[in-house]
Order: C-alpha cells, then structure tokens, then sequence
C-alpha cells in the first residue's frame, strides 16, 4: 500500500519513507478509506477519528508523537535493529533513535509510558 502526502507537503528533511505495515493496520485503514464518504482523509479529520476511539475505550489522552515513538519502540523490541529503525524513522543518526526510543527491558505493552 501506498500513503501519498497531500499536494505542496514534504517531510520534515524531504525525505520519504517506506515502513512495515501490519496486516491488521492495512485492514484498519482500508476500512477507514471505505467511509471516505463521511469521513474527510486529511490529518485534522484522520486525528480527530483516533480522539474518538480512544474516548469510546477510554484511553488516556496520547499525541501523535507518542504514537509513533510506540510503534518505534515496539518495533525495535520485536526484533528490528536500531540502525533499521532509525532509518524508517527518518533520522540522521542511530543516536537520535537510541535516544527517541523506549527499549523495553520486561515485557510490557508500553500504555504505562503514555502521558496521563
């Protein structure tokens, strides 16, 4: 699958990536796009769909970076390397995402580092 920026945007640093995607995300999303009709596909529209599932399960509050910061870190715990991570993420340096990630020492699913 692929995710197209929207006209006249660019990554931080101009650079664009490809990331492992979960069969389970892939289904997700491709139900989201199904109710495009209701639902406008920019980010304000896409963020406030995430608002509202996490109200509904009453999750604490989280942001963006926090949800990729996890999914940095889960990545990294379930076996990618570093230097593999550092990449999808876009950084410049493997010390970057050594600092930017959570490398878990026990087992644990990470809600407990989200901000309350």
């Amino acid at each position: 699958m692929t995710i197209t920026p929207k006209k006249n945007w660019t990554t931080k640093g101009y650079r664009y990536r490809d990331i492992p995607v979960s069969k389970n995300t892939i289904d997700a999303l491709l139900a989201f796009v199904g109710v495009r009709d209701d639902i406008a596909l920019d980010d304000k529209a896409v963020w406030n769909e995430i608002q509202r599932v996490r109200q509904a399960a009453r999750l604490p509050k989280f942001s963006i970076h926090d949800l990729r910061r996890a999914w940095a870190s889960a990545m990294h715990k379930n076996g990618a390397s570093i230097k593999q991570v550092s990449v999808w993420l876009g950084h410049c340096a493997v010390q970057v995402t050594e600092r930017y990630i959570r490398i878990f020492e026990t087992d644990t699913t990470g809600h407990e580092f989200l901000p309350r």
